[in-house]
């Protein structure tokens, strides 16, 4: 699979079946945590979480009750350390991101009504156009894909990747 087709083929799971996750896969994905370094050299503690023994909720994640997550003391490159391990942590591969936090579980069949009205509100499957967000010189001229040569394709999947809201 190409980066493209791994950007546009992406979904952010919301909406989880409720099956839970077997302890040893549970164990296996901690171990795996705990084993990732970052380049900074600072120690990450890596926890599941029960979200019903924590009162973890979300308002739009349904169907799942266990998390991981980290922490780790304040210094400097602390975020830089904690998103490099994270997405290491995750299996991901040089150019993808991943959020900070995640629930944990099996994708439901079909998204529920919250997550497919919430995708909606915020736009979840559109993006501004290349000239909207990246500029030549100054924002005052748009850059587009041709003028941009052997950075469109970056470029373009910058723009395609996830984001906050999706407000890229």
């Amino acid at each position: 699979m190409t980066a493209m087709e791994a950007i546009r083929s992406r979904r952010s799971v919301r909406s989880f079946d409720g099956r839970p996750l077997p302890e040893e896969v549970l164990a296996e994905l901690k171990r795996y945590a705990d084993s990732v370094e970052n380049p900074y050299e600072l120690p990450i503690v890596w926890k599941i979480l029960d979200g019903r023994a924590r009162d973890l909720t979300s308002p739009v994640i349904i169907g799942t009750d266990t998390w991981i997550a980290g922490k780790m003391r304040r210094a400097p490159h602390a975020e830089e350390a904690f998103g490099f391990a994270f997405e290491r942590a995750m299996g991901l591969k040089k150019g993808e991101v991943m959020p900070c936090v995640s629930p944990l579980g099996y994708p439901a069949a079909k998204m529920s009504l919250r997550e497919t009205v919430m995708r909606k509100t915020i736009k979840a499957d559109s993006r501004l156009p290349f000239e909207q967000l990246f500029f030549a010189g100054g924002f005052d001229k748009p850059l587009t894909a041709e003028e941009a040569g052997r950075l469109a394709l970056p470029l373009e999947l910058v723009r395609l990747g996830p984001s906050a809201v999706n407000k890229q």
